[in-house]
Parts: structure tokens; sequence; C-alpha cells
């Protein structure tokens, strides 16, 4: 999401509005929100994998390597394997 001042009635109800459709969601500049149906530690470790991919792309860029990441296809394919019904890709 963009940046929207912490702790405001605008951020509150974009992220309702986001969370609705996603299961984290990254706040511009201030930070993240998870979700989950299942329990509150699912949402805990949903923040913790965003954590710890950002943390490998930060060390990546630092080292001057990039990354490429999936392509859409790749991702149609992981979807289609493991039954990820989606409407990104």
């Amino acid at each position: 999401m963009p940046f929207l001042v912490p702790s405001s009635t605008e951020l509150m109800a974009a992220t309702i509005e986001s969370l609705r459709r996603h299961r984290i969601v990254i706040w511009g500049k201030h930070g993240v929100m998870a979700r989950s149906d299942v329990s509150i530690k699912r949402a805990a470790d949903r923040v913790e994998y965003a954590e710890t991919a950002a943390k490998y792309e930060y060390l990546n860029l630092s080292a001057g390597e990039g990354g490429e990441g999936l392509s859409a296809d790749e991702l149609r394919l992981i979807c289609k394997t493991f039954g990820v019904q989606q409407a990104f890709f």
C-alpha cells in the first residue's frame, strides 16, 4: 500500500480493504499487517516469511546481484501443480 499516516483512519480503512483481498499487506514506509482464518500463529508466520524474503533480497542487492524472481509462467505452473487459485497471473 502507498504511504498513509500511521494510526490514521485512512490507513485503517485501506488496510481493512486490502486484507479482504490479501493475506498480508505491506504498508509503504511503515510495516506490515497479516491475517489468517486459521490462527494468529499462521498470520505471524506470514510476517516472518515476508521479513526473511526481504532480508535475502537486501543481501542480494547489497552484493550487487538483483534477484530476477520467478517468471509469470513459472508462477502459473506452481499454482497449477499445487491447486492454488489466484487472480494475479
